[in-house]
């Protein structure tokens, strides 16, 4: 099944960690993401970013998602990688666990996503039975 959902940033928090005698510089960054659509709820995301001295930025992450997915409830994690490249950033990963009346959920999550105030998310899922 594929979804769609609208994300906006609520907050885009970053810090720097390490700056490289070679040009290139670490940064941490905390976001928290509003959903919209067929997701309706926050997630919140930390990511290390590599910003290198080509003005491109590769980063990974964990995203936690609570809310309600096609009116189920639960949360979901996910893998959240790509690289900000040329104004856009282009990404996304593989789900890595779900709760509540989401648990079983597979599948992933893609992105492209640039300066606005609204992008779109999204999700190729199936759903697995838990065991027991």
């Amino acid at each position: 099944m594929q979804f769609e959902a609208q994300f906006t940033h609520l907050a885009w928090d970053e810090v720097p960690v390490t700056a490289y005698d070679d040009g290139n510089t670490l940064k941490q960054a905390d976001v928290r993401h509003r959903y919209t659509g067929a997701l309706e709820g926050e997630s919140t995301l930390r990511y290390q970013c590599l910003y290198t001295p080509n003005g491109e930025a590769h980063f990974v992450g964990i995203e936690r998602f609570v809310g309600r997915l096609n009116g189920q409830e639960g949360s979901i994690l996910w893998q959240n990688n790509g690289v900000w490249r040329d104004g856009a950033a282009i990404g996304g990963g593989e789900i890595l666990t779900a709760t509540g009346q989401l648990a079983g959920l597979r599948g992933a999550v893609r992105f492209h996503a640039v300066h606005q105030p609204e992008n779109t998310l999204t999700l190729d899922l199936s759903f697995v039975p838990p065991a027991g």
